[in-house]
C-alpha cells in the first residue's frame, strides 16, 4: 500500500507539472518515479516461492543479489504453444511481481510434462542462461526439441550429471546424483537438488521414489532438513520412514492439484511427515507459497 501511495503521488505531479509546462520538473519526477520502480522491484532478502501451477512441480529460489534459479515448469500434456495456461496466468504474474525477467538457472529434474511442458513458452517470453537435465533420462526426439528450444533462445544446455555445484553469491546448490538410468520409471532418474542458504537447508526431490532415498542415504551424509520439497507429489511411492527419519523436516511443500486423478497427496505420507513434527503446507490448498529465508522463514501465501 505504501508503494502505491508513492505511486500515486508522483504520478499526480507528473500530470501537475505537464499541464502547467513545466517539462524540467516533469523530467525529474518521472526520473524519480523510475528509481522507485527499481528500488521497490528489486528484492529485499532472500526467497523460495513454490508456484501454483496445478498437478505439478514449478518452484523460483530468487536472492537479494537477484540471482533466480527456477526448478521445474509446470505443465500437462495438452501444453501447446496456443495454450500455455500455467505460465500466462501463474508463472510469469509471478515472476513480474518480483521483477524477475532473467532467469539465471533453469533445472528440469525429469522428462515429465507436468515438470517441463511450459518450457517453449518460458524460453520465448524470458531470458533463460543456463537450463539443466539429466540428458540420459530424455528420449531421443524429445531431447532433439530441447535442442532445438535452446539453440533457438541462445541458451546454454548442460548435463546435471556432470555437475555437482552451483555457487551464487549467498549459497550454493548440490546436485546429488542418485539417478537409477536402467529404470523404466522417468521419476527414478529424477534430479535431486540441495539449497544451502545461511544456517538453512532445502531439499528438492523432484518425483525421487524411495529407490532413490536409498541411494541418497547410502552415498551422501544428508543434514537435518529445515525445508522439504515432498518427492512425487507427496505419492507413497516417494518419503520413505527411514529417509525421513535421518532429514526431519520442519516444513513440508506438497505441490499438486486439486481434485487430481491420482489422488495426491496420499494420507500414509501425510502421516508420516506429521510423525516427524514437520509443518505441511500444499499448493492445492494453500495456493502459491513463499517462504523468506531471511526473516526466520516466514510464509506467505497467494
Amino acid at each position: 500500500m505504501l508503494e502505491l501511495f508513492i505511486y500515486f503521488i508522483l504520478i499526480f505531479f507528473i500530470i501537475l507539472f505537464v499541464c502547467h509546462k513545466r517539462l524540467i520538473y516533469s523530467l525529474l519526477v518521472i526520473l524519480l518515479f523510475i528509481i522507485c520502480i527499481c528500488i521497490f522491484t528489486k528484492p529485499s532478502s532472500s526467497t523460495i516461492t513454490f508456484l501454483n501451477v496445478g498437478q505439478g512441480d514449478s518452484l523460483i529460489f530468487q536472492t537479494k543479489n537477484q540471482e533466480t534459479v527456477m526448478v521445474d515448469t509446470g505443465g500437462t500434456e495438452n501444453s501447446t504453444e496456443e495454450n500455455y495456461q500455467i505460465s500466462k496466468h501463474h508463472i510469469m504474474s509471478t515472476l513480474k511481481s518480483k521483477g524477475v525477467n532473467t532467469i539465471d538457472y533453469l533445472i528440469i529434474t525429469h522428462p515429465h510434462a507436468d515438470h517441463m511442458a511450459e518450457l517453449p513458452y518460458l524460453a520465448k517470453h524470458l531470458k533463460i542462461k543456463k537450463l539443466m537435465i539429466y540428458l540420459a533420462s530424455y528420449p531421443p526426439n524429445k531431447l532433439f526439441r530441447i535442442e532445438q528450444i535452446c539453440h533457438s533462445n541462445h541458451i546454454q544446455l548442460i548435463d546435471a550429471s556432470r555437475i555437482n555445484t552451483i555457487n551464487l553469491n549467498s549459497s550454493t546448490i548440490h546436485f546429488f546424483h542418485t539417478y537409477i538410468p536402467t529404470s523404466n520409471d522417468k521419476n527414478e532418474q529424477s534430479v535431486i537438488l540441495l539449497i544451502d542458504y545461511l544456517k538453512y537447508k532445502i531439499l528438492l526431490m523432484g518425483d525421487a521414489t524411495k529407490n532413490n532415498e536409498n541411494i541418497l542415504i547410502q552415498k551422501y551424509n544428508l543434514p537435518k532438513i529445515d525445508i522439504l520439497k515432498v518427492g512425487h507429489h507427496g505419492s507413497k511411492t516417494s518419503s520413505s520412514e527411514q529417509f525421513l527419519n535421518i532429514i526431519r523436516p520442519s516444513i513440508s511443500i506438497i505441490s499438486s492439484g486439486k481434485h487430481n486423478k491420482y489422488p495426491l497427496p496420499n494420507e500414509e505420507t501425510i502421516e508420516k511427515l506429521k510423525s516427524f513434527n514437520s509443518k505441511i503446507y500444499n499448493t492445492q490448498n494453500d495456493g502459491e507459497i513463499t517462504i523468506d529465508l531471511d526473516r526466520d522463514l516466514k510464509i506467505s501465501f497467494k
